[in-house]
């Protein structure tokens, strides 16, 4: 170690550098990983330049006795200080998730019987389905086949209907189509962004990945959709798909025997 580095630093390891009050206040732990992290972003290159070791450079910045951070009068908190620092940022961000959580709740509007009688049944289930969507309890694919109101070709495809209502403002249009008074000229169809979407006259087909699914087209025997957060795989033709299990496996039975 450079006896010179070490005199100006041995003088400093003779005061106590503990920080209090609003001192401590001024680190933002969240930005750290660990304290060993912390401690390495008090350690400059000058300071392993001289000392030649990172254990003993994060032992002198804990004391705050680095020479660099001695120049920049810049002191350091203990361990300790680090862990309740960081348990109370992981505390108001919890705090933060559930009032942002409530507030979703609050936002989506509960419907009266009255409201979902008026509704198609589709839009009815959908409107019951709502509040668990957007909590995050629920996650519904909708399959619609219809015809397009531009230029009347037909068209099918999957929606996850909650990235639907992420990524349209105006979704509540959709439940006043039919209602008497205000009108919606808006129907509920598939679109190019949704899970898949074919257009039977042109043949235009595309495939989209969304919030909440991953699209598999691995399958020989059709669409499946990958939960992303239970990662379960959903078959949307279970019928069909049974059936050719059930008849391969007939087959390899017949093979065998």
């Amino acid at each position: 170690i450079n006896a010179e580095y070490m005199g100006k630093i041995l003088p400093a390891m003779e005061e106590n550098f503990h920080v209090l009050g609003d001192m401590i206040a001024d680190v933002n732990v969240s930005d750290f990983e660990s304290y060993e992290q912390y401690l390495d972003s008090q350690i400059k290159k000058e300071d392993l330049a001289f000392l030649e070791d990172e254990a003993l450079a994060r032992a002198l910045a804990e004391l705050g006795s680095l020479h660099s951070t001695r120049q920049d009068k810049t002191l350091c908190i203990s361990k300790q200080e680090f862990e309740q620092l960081k348990a109370k940022a992981q505390a108001e961000s919890l705090g933060a998730r559930r009032t942002h959580h409530t507030q979703k709740q609050a936002q989506c509007r509960v419907r009266t019987p009255a409201e979902l009688e008026e509704m198609s049944p589709l839009m009815r289930e959908l409107a019951i389905r709502e509040p668990d969507v957007k909590s995050g309890r629920l996650a519904v694919i909708i399959f619609i086949r219809d015809y397009s109101q531009r230029k009347g070709h037909q068209i099918s495809g999957y929606i996850d209907f909650g990235h639907r209502l992420k990524t349209e403002d105006k979704f509540e249009l959709y439940y006043d189509l039919g209602r008497e008074g205000e009108h919606s000229a808006k129907k509920l169809l598939p679109k190019q962004t949704d899970l898949s979407f074919l257009n039977w006259k042109t043949q235009a087909m595309s495939i989209s990945h969304t919030s909440n699914f991953q699209v598999l087209t691995t399958n020989p025997y059709g669409l499946q959709f990958k939960n992303k957060r239970d990662r379960k795989v959903i078959n949307v033709d279970p019928p069909y798909y049974t059936s050719i299990l059930t008849r391969e496996r007939e087959r390899a039975r017949d093979r065998s025997t």
